[in-house]
Parts: C-alpha cells; sequence; structure tokens
C-alpha cells in the first residue's frame, strides 16, 4: 500500500479502506487486557518493510493505549488510523533522504521535516475525521514548542498527536533500523530514554500515564530502573530509588543531593505516589550510578550501612528462593525407616 502511495503519489478510498480494515481485524483479534506483553513487527533489512512495520508498530500501540483507556470503538479505530498513517508524507515528501545512510546537516534534513504537512495535504479531501488528520500534522510537535512544521503552543494541540510523539519516538529507539546500522537500544531503555525527553519534547503528564498503562505490555514486565539507581528529580536533586511505588512512575526515592548541589548529610525519602510537585526528568545509567552513590554514601559516612543493607537483602532472597523451592520425595529407603 505505501508503495503504491509512494508510486502514485496520492492516498485514495482503497488505501483508507485496506487500512481502517486491517484495524478492524487487529481489534476483533485482540484482547489487550489479556495480554502479558505487545508482540512488536521487527524490522527488516529491506527499506519498504522498515517503514511499513514502523507505521504498523506505532498503530498498534495507539491501538493497545486507546483500548486500555477504555475509549470508543470508533475513537480507537481513529487514533489507530492516524498512527498507521502518521508517516504517510515521507511516501511523498524525501524518500532517498529518509533512508539515506549519511548525517544530514540540518539544511539537508529541510525537505523531511516537511513530511507532516505533506501527509496532512494527502488525507484531507479523504472522509476522515480531523482527528485523524491532525495527528498526522502535529505528531512532530514538541512541549517546549521547537517542533514542526507549525511550532503552535503545545497546550492548544489535541491530546492524540501528543501521543503519537511518543510512540514513534519510542519505536524508532527500541527497534533496530537497518538503512542507519542502528541496532535499537529496546523497549526497556526507550521508555527510560523518553523521561529525559520531558520538558523538552514530551508533558511529564501525559508520558507517565502512557507509561503507567503501557509500560508492563510494551517490556515484559521489565522495570527501567533498579533499586538503588540514582536519578535526577525536575528540582535538580539527586536521589536513589529505595523501594516500587503502585505505578512505575511513582517509586519511593531518597534524596541525597538537593538542589544547590549540596549532599546532604541526613537523606530523606519521598513517595511520588504522594508528592505530586516532583518529577523523575533523569535516570542515571547503572554503572555511572554506583561509581556515583558509592561516592556519595562514603561523603556522608553510610557506606558500611549500605553494604550491610545489601548483605541482608541478598540473604533475604536466598532465603526466599530456597524456601519456595519444592521438598523432595523420600526415597523408598527412607519410606521403610
Amino acid at each position: 500500500m505505501f508503495r503504491d502511495i509512494r508510486d502514485n503519489k496520492q492516498v485514495n478510498r482503497d488505501h483508507l479502506s485496506f487500512c481502517i480494515q486491517f484495524i478492524e481485524d487487529l481489534l476483533s483479534k485482540t484482547k489487550f487486557t489479556r495480554l502479558s506483553y505487545i508482540n512488536l513487527l521487527n524490522t527488516t533489512q529491506e527499506e519498504d518493510d522498515w517503514f511499513v512495520n514502523h507505521n504498523v508498530n506505532v498503530a498498534l500501540m495507539i491501538m493497545a493505549y486507546s483500548i486500555l483507556q477504555r475509549l470508543p470503538h470508533k475513537e480507537i479505530v481513529d487514533n489507530a488510523l492516524s498512527g498507521m498513517l502518521h508517516d504517510v508524507g515521507q511516501t511523498v515528501s524525501a524518500w532517498e533522504l529518509l533512508m539515506s545512510k549519511d548525517e544530514l546537516s540540518r539544511e539537508e534534513a529541510l525537505p523531511l521535516r516537511m513530511h507532516p504537512h505533506k501527509g496532512y495535504e494527502l488525507m484531507k479531501a479523504l472522509p476522515v475525521s480531523d482527528q485523524v488528520k491532525q495527528g498526522i500534522l502535529f505528531h512532530h510537535e514538541r512541549y517546549d514548542e521547537n517542533g514542526y512544521p507549525t511550532t503552535l503552543p503545545y497546550n492548544r494541540l489535541p491530546l492524540l498527536p501528543k501521543i503519537i510523539a511518543i510512540v514513534d519516538f519510542l519505536e524508532a529507539v527500541a527497534l533496530p533500523r537497518p538503512y542507519k546500522h542502528d541496532k535499537g537500544l529496546g523497549m526497556t531503555q526507550a521508555l527510560a530514554k523518553s523521561i529525559e525527553e520531558t520538558s523538552r519534547a514530551f508533558e511529564y503528564e501525559i508520558l507517565s500515564r502512557f507509561i503507567r498503562f503501557m509500560g508492563p505490555f510494551l517490556t515484559k514486565g521489565e522495570i527501567f530502573y533498579q533499586k538503588n539507581q540514582l536519578v535526577k528529580t525536575n528540582f535538580g536533586e539527586m536521589a536513589r530509588f529505595t523501594a516500587f511505588g503502585n505505578t512505575w512512575m511513582t517509586p519511593e526515592i531518597e534524596i541525597l543531593v538537593d538542589e544547590k548541589n549540596r549532599t546532604l548529610k541526613r537523606p530523606f525519602k519521598v513517595n511520588l505516589g504522594n508528592d505530586f510537585s516532583r518529577q523523575i526528568v533523569q535516570i542515571l545509567p547503572k554503572e555511572k550510578s554506583e561509581q556515583q552513590l558509592v561516592f556519595i554514601l562514603r561523603e556522608t559516612g553510610r557506606y558500611e550501612e549500605y553494604m550491610k543493607e545489601l548483605e541482608a537483602e541478598k540473604k533475604a532472597l536466598e532465603k526466599a528462593q530456597k524456601a519456595s523451592q519444592p521438598t523432595p520425595a523420600p526415597s523408598n529407603e527412607q519410606k521403610s525407616h
């Protein structure tokens, strides 16, 4: 279908019917509430296949999220349709640039930045809702208003393109792009990366809600942070994860360094499920996190206490694992006694 659109420079009613039927078929066969995770299509070496897979993956994630939000059927279909066609403008704008293996300068990449507008123009005369068209036109706008093609104030944008922007980012970061020799980070790390884009590309509340609903489905339950891993808050503080919360985005953290970069002699714990003013804006990589945590704890004289905590947790885990193992059945010789 996308190849036909590229060859003929237009989206017709047959293309539209094909997309809607594809989405309706997926909806009829899928029960997301019964899934433990979502299988995304992995990319191949073929350019056309990669492009198709990317758009289908975005549609699939948008559809899943819409179902979990308990939206009406028509809205679910419209949201998924907008996701499936969000990059349709790429087929008529600058395909060769999109598939280029070379790094492009800002000037060279300018034609690519027109694809949301081109996509909107392709869809303008077709019988689809404004919601579908808005998702296509605005999905590269940003929270800091440095997006494209319109740079509209973020608070004037509809919700759907904001969700498509998150999903588009996750799919591009998580999965390999063979034409760029990019292996992808995997969905767990892609979610961690998305948090770093809050206040620039994404609004924290929207991203947080998306991760809360979709995180377990996308990562097979693998959480993108570990206990004691360091994070930065929107206040400029440094903290460590101390306990998991009710949701992935509301753990308990311990503030170790304040907003003026002063190491606290008396750190304090904060439950992000109750403190709505604080937000996690960065998760430090594990190796860097471990090194910095050791430095902070030694500086405050808490390193020995920390090591004892780790040892106690290790013993508790070993005890729990041992208790969960089935008791071996007695042998015949033991039974005779």
